[in-house]
């Protein structure tokens, strides 16, 4: 599904990267008091952020030498192939979340589909359209409200073409 010339870029060593960011990622934000009065949507909310805090930062580490810009393309290939293709409609939070990303960077270009349906990762905008995702969803969280939360899930949550042609 992802364009040949993004397959160099899949490392299972980058999932394991961005999966100790999204755990760091639990830590950060508003606290748990603002989380709570999401309602039923905390979960998805909370696992949303963590994914983004961890996507959204890793700029940040190519910038001061942790990781290299090469481990950055990795780190957001493998992520959109491991955890945005969804095999079937999400019920969890975890791959609700994901559902989220996946409509929300693909509406902003972050990768986009050609005419064969193969994924090309547009890196020169996935960090500008990860930061954007990850300040709504501060916002969401800061917010309060059950309703703004369902409202974003609503909207991000749709189940599309290129979903069930990924399903």
């Amino acid at each position: 599904m992802v364009a040949p010339e993004f397959h160099q870029y899949y490392d299972d060593e980058a999932d394991h990267l961005f999966v100790i960011g999204h755990e760091n990622g639990h830590s950060l934000g508003p606290d748990n008091t603002y989380q709570r009065s999401l309602g039923n949507y905390k979960s998805i909310i909370e696992e949303h952020k963590a994914d983004m805090v961890s996507i959204t930062f890793m700029p940040e580490y190519a910038k001061i030498g942790v990781i290299s810009e090469e481990m950055l393309k990795k780190i957001y290939t493998t992520w959109v192939v491991k955890r945005l293709f969804l095999k079937a409609q999400p019920v969890e939070a975890h791959r609700i979340s994901e559902l989220i990303h996946f409509n929300y960077l693909l509406e902003k270009r972050a990768f986009s589909f050609d005419a064969e349906h193969k994924v090309y990762i547009h890196f020169d905008k996935f960090h500008e359209a990860a930061y954007d995702l990850l300040k709504e969803t501060i916002a969401l969280q800061l917010s309060k409200s059950s309703a703004q939360a369902k409202a974003f899930i609503d909207k991000y949550t749709t189940w599309g073409e290129h979903s069930q042609y990924i399903a």
